[in-house]
């Protein structure tokens, strides 16, 4: 199951993501059949050309198909971005290969940026390079949580009648 906009999951992935939740922020988030939270994304700063992801794994196999369809089908069909960036660590090579696995491309390093001198690598993606747009499966159900004002962010909704398209 895929909710979007949800407070809760909001704050979960930011806290593992480690996100500062100053921004315009969107979110998409997966969920198992026992309503636990596998996975989620933060999407930031829509400048109308590109938007920053975040992402967290809070199960094993908590990237699931439906949720990828959903983030970037979001990104790149409902939102028209041209380009969709991340950060990840260096060290964490892991989530450089799944990345590079779904279409990011490693743009850039940038060296001593964490505590112990290890750089961050700036990834990106255009529409065309993503596996999950433009396959022609049917889409996932989605979830939409009101829209609520939290003591953390304002989470914004996007609309229903658009997944999908």
């Amino acid at each position: 199951m895929i909710r979007i906009n949800e407070a809760h999951a909001i704050k979960l992935i930011a806290d593992q993501a480690k996100v500062n939740l100053g921004a315009k922020i969107y979110s998409i988030a997966c969920y198992d059949s026992k309503d636990r939270l596998m996975s989620g994304v933060l999407l930031m700063e829509d400048n109308g050309h590109s938007m920053e992801i975040h992402s967290a794994i809070f199960m094993p196999n908590g990237a699931q198909p439906e949720i990828l369809w959903a983030v970037f089908n979001y990104v790149f069909k409902v939102r028209k971005v041209k380009k969709l960036f991340g950060r990840v660590p260096e060290g964490n090579r892991r989530a450089r290969k799944f990345n590079m696995h779904i279409g990011f491309k490693e743009e850039a390093i940038i060296d001593d940026v964490f505590p112990g001198g290890e750089g961050l690598v700036v990834m990106g993606m255009y529409e065309e390079d993503c596996k999950f747009v433009n396959t022609g499966k049917k889409p996932p159900k989605v979830e939409f949580a009101p829209i609520e004002k939290t003591n953390i962010i304002q989470v914004h909704e996007y609309s229903q009648s658009k997944i999908g398209e």
